[in-house]
């Protein structure tokens, strides 16, 4: 099935968009405080869990073990998301203005489909990506998204807690909004590509599984963390329409449009900055969120 997908950002990081690839970005430098991740309180949930763990393993619930137990749970949680990497796209009928604010600052966006998005991408590189399964059409996990953390048994909370930590629930989510994700772990590209990233060891003995993978950029910062990489994309099949949210903006994308070969932008009206997509509003009531409150999140995912 055909889906249209939305990627907003600031005007700055276009050029990078179309040149460099599909950006992905580092779990844990997502400031998104829905985002997959494992809190204290969390932890507390498994409370009951993790007592009869220690008691299995011969120490009493007051000597230690349980705190060494959830220490060890919340650090499998970090490392989690210091090797995973997620490209986040919005599906909408439409540009939606709620979701331009959040993620590009009123900036620009890229208009594709899950089937363009795809194909832009060489066939060997998408190797790297974590396949959906299950999903219709992989290797895209759609969001999933769960109210709150709910614990009527043990069980039930730490899987809670572990399909948030892979990245393919959040917490809660705001009416108007429906997310795919592709997901690429270092691991896979340490075995794919013989590039150690944040932790992530290659395989010797593997060799049968390289990829060429010239297109991968994969940026080292100075403390030897990767923070995020890019997947060249083929900048005219990835995007069916690029569009520029301010006037004063259009001139200088529309440059940048026409030296890779590309449509002119669309410049989005005032009525569109104001409307309500017709796929979303059914889902709220008086323009208020059915959840929790909005929490900005960080348009440096994109950097």
């Amino acid at each position: 099935m055909i889906k249209a997908l939305y990627n907003y950002m600031r005007v700055q990081h276009l050029e990078t968009w179309l040149t460099k690839g599909v950006y992905f970005g580092l779990a844990c430098c997502f400031d998104d405080q829905r985002e997959g991740h494992l809190t204290r309180q969390a932890v507390n949930a498994l409370v009951e869990d993790m007592a009869r763990e220690a008691h299995c393993l011969g120490n009493g619930p007051d000597d230690g073990t349980l705190a060494r137990v959830g220490s060890l749970t919340h650090r499998m949680a970090l490392a989690s998301k210091r090797q995973t990497f997620i490209s986040c796209w919005h599906e909408n009928s439409a540009f939606s203005p709620r979701m331009s604010a959040m993620y590009g600052e009123g900036g620009v966006y890229i208009k594709t489909s899950n089937d363009r998005l795809i194909r832009s991408i060489r066939r060997e590189l998408l190797m790297l990506l974590d396949p959906a399964d299950g999903e219709q059409d992989p290797p895209f996990f759609e969001a999933r998204y769960i109210p709150r953390l709910l614990a009527p048994e043990a069980i039930k909370a730490r899987m809670d807690l572990l399909s948030l930590v892979f990245h393919k629930n959040k917490r809660t989510r705001w009416e108007f909004q429906r997310e795919h994700r592709l997901i690429v772990d270092a691991s896979q590209i340490a075995v794919r590509t013989g590039i150690e990233v944040n932790g992530a060891q290659a395989v010797h003995g593997a060799d049968h599984l390289r990829i060429d993978h010239a297109g991968l950029t994969v940026d080292f910062e100075t403390d030897g963390l990767v923070r995020h990489l890019y997947l060249q994309a083929d900048p005219q099949v990835l995007a069916e329409e690029i569009g520029v949210i301010h006037p004063e903006h259009f001139d200088e994308v529309a440059s940048l449009c026409g030296r890779l070969g590309l449509p002119s932008p669309r410049l989005v009206t005032d009525a569109e900055k104001l409307q309500r997509n017709d796929d979303t509003k059914n889902n709220e009531i008086d323009g208020m969120w059915l959840t929790d409150p909005p929490h900005k999140v960080s348009a440096e995912r994109h950097t």
